[in-house]
């Protein structure tokens, strides 16, 4: 196994390049069980004996040690602020109507916007990156399958600055570090394209101990870089680990992305992680869609432009908040809620959606305000913490009110949160009952409101109807459910909740950094 004072680079180094060989063979013997954390009731299957091996030299410049290499690489490549307005993060607030009559007890729904800058800082100096991939290397990966993830590999490496770090773990039944975290310079780049070609597929299958050892490692480092990833390829079932270890092993500040690998992977446990780690689960349905999915995951992770987005929201009285639609963590005590959204991608859209209850008003107002909302959020170029001015969200209140119209964008995401909540509850209702009649009942229901909205001849809302209509197709029967049916529905709720897709949908979240890396590996 990997000794872990070799994952350290020495304290001095000589002139000549330091040499390192590394061996590791792992022999997974068959293995079944139940799994429990994320989602239970589906059992393991067994392995084989194999596993992998992989030996190779690995060099490295004469440096005093990991921590200095990656301080002088860091301040060589210091980010460049493009200006205070074009780096700082947007708040919009948009009401469902201009105006509402004196009396009150009425639902109220209303948007906040969070809109990245397009551009934070050049391209040839944006945050350093720690990524750690994950990938599963047991028997059913063999042929095409381990052919593309060791293409998609050698493309992530090309796309990877001096700067960058990069790990690769792979997995039978137990896992190998395969290299420890490597700064992806020329000579870095090129021994891990001779790692990366030693692997080969054999054995079974254990997700959770991988994900272990890939928080492990970042967890062991004495340097951090400003970004830091895992990501988490497998095709097979077996192995799991719950939130509660997720929490406690992964460093703060840390994504998992998961890519489930075919209609037989262990969704249930691969969309947990990802659920668990503030990451996305992508469905990898057809082989030539892996390098897609990998690209826009990995054009997202090198255009985060803030971190650490709170946004606190309080309704005041005598008006009350009703409810948060979202599924970021919210904190809520009394009328006031703290929403934690995590990162953003430069030029990226996040949208809010809550109600209040609006009381009444004794005279006309030109502005009632009913709400306050400030936000506070890392900005990734300089580390600065930012703290946005407070934005005060106000109505006209007058009886001379005669049909108006609900605003346009507000109604979109209204539309969004109905889709992706009746996606979500598909899943559930499944789980629980085990009736596809009852599920379709309830899309439909949903679909039909969608269907009826006033934005229903807007190309986003036709995207979302299209979503609604392939769940109804998704969870026709419990043949359709299991062979694949479930992944989508995971994936295409999350992707709405968070409005964010690693590859292409019905309705396209994918930012232009994302979408240059898809097409430049399409051309591969």
């Amino acid at each position: 196994m990997w000794n872990q004072q070799s994952s350290q680079l020495p304290n001095q180094m000589s002139n000549a390049n330091f040499q390192q060989q590394t061996q590791q063979q792992v022999y997974g013997g068959g293995y079944g069980g139940g799994y429990g954390g994320y989602g239970g009731g589906y059992g393991g299957y067994g392995g084989g004996y194999g596993g992998i091996q992989v030996q190779s030299p690995v060099s490295f410049p004469e440096l005093a040690s990991e921590e200095k290499v990656v301080k002088v690489a860091q301040q060589h490549a210091a980010p460049t602020t493009t200006g205070s307005a074009e780096a700082s993060l947007n708040l919009k607030a948009t009401v469902e109507y201009d105006a509402h009559p004196l009396k009150g007890n009425s639902e109220l729904f209303s948007i906040l916007s969070l809109i990245a800058p397009e551009k934070v800082v050049k391209s040839a100096s944006r945050a350093p990156l720690d990524l750690v991939v994950v990938v599963d290397t047991s028997g059913s990966m063999q042929g095409e399958k381990i052919q593309l993830v060791q293409e998609t590999l050698h493309f992530l490496c090309k796309q990877l600055a001096a700067t960058d770090r990069l790990a690769v773990i792979s997995f039978t039944s137990a896992p190998t570090r395969v290299t420890h975290l490597r700064l992806m310079t020329s000579n870095g780049k090129e021994q891990m394209k001779k790692v990366v070609d030693s692997l080969y597929a054999s054995g079974g299958t254990d997700i959770g101990v991988a994900v272990k050892e890939g928080m492990k490692l970042l967890k062991e480092r004495e340097t951090e870089n400003t970004i830091s990833s895992i990501l988490l390829l497998s095709d097979g079932q077996g192995g799991s680990i719950t939130k509660q270890e997720i929490d406690e092993y992964l460093p703060g500040g840390t994504t998992i992305h998961s890519f489930g690998y075919g209609s037989d992977h262990d969704a249930r446990v691969l969309y947990g992680i990802a659920e668990g780690a503030n990451g996305t689960f992508t469905f990898v349905e057809n082989n030539e869609k892996l390098g897609e999915a990998f690209a826009g995951c990995l054009g997202g992770l090198l255009s985060v432009a803030v971190q650490q987005v709170e946004v606190t929201l309080e309704v005041q009285a005598p008006h009350k908040l009703n409810k948060v639609h979202t599924t970021y963590p919210v904190t809520v005590d009394n009328s006031s809620a703290k929403i934690k959204v995590s990162d953003l991608l430069e030029g990226e859209k996040k949208d809010i959606l809550f109600s209040v209850e609006l009381a009444g008003s004794s005279s006309e107002k030109e502005k009632d305000v009913f709400a306050t909302v400030t936000v506070k959020y890392l900005r990734v170029n300089d580390q600065q913490q930012i703290t946005l001015d407070p934005v005060a969200i106000s109505i006209s209140r007058n009886n001379s009110i005669t049909n108006l119209l609900s605003n346009e964008d507000v109604d979109l995401q209204r539309n969004r949160v109905i889709a992706a909540k009746a996606i979500k509850s598909a899943v559930k209702l499944y789980e629980t009952t085990g009736s596809t009649e009852e599920v379709q009942k309830h899309v439909k229901i949903a679909k039909e409101k969608v269907a009826n909205s006033r934005t229903k001849d807007n190309e986003y809302t036709k995207g979302l109807l299209k979503d609604l209509e392939e769940c109804l197709q998704r969870y026709s029967s419990t043949e359709s459910v299991n062979n694949g049916g479930y992944a989508w529905a995971q994936q295409t709720q999350q992707q709405h909740w968070g409005q964010r897709a690693n590859c292409a949908s019905n309705v396209n979240y994918c930012q232009s950094a994302q979408m240059n890396l898809q097409f430049e590996i399409r051309k591969k």
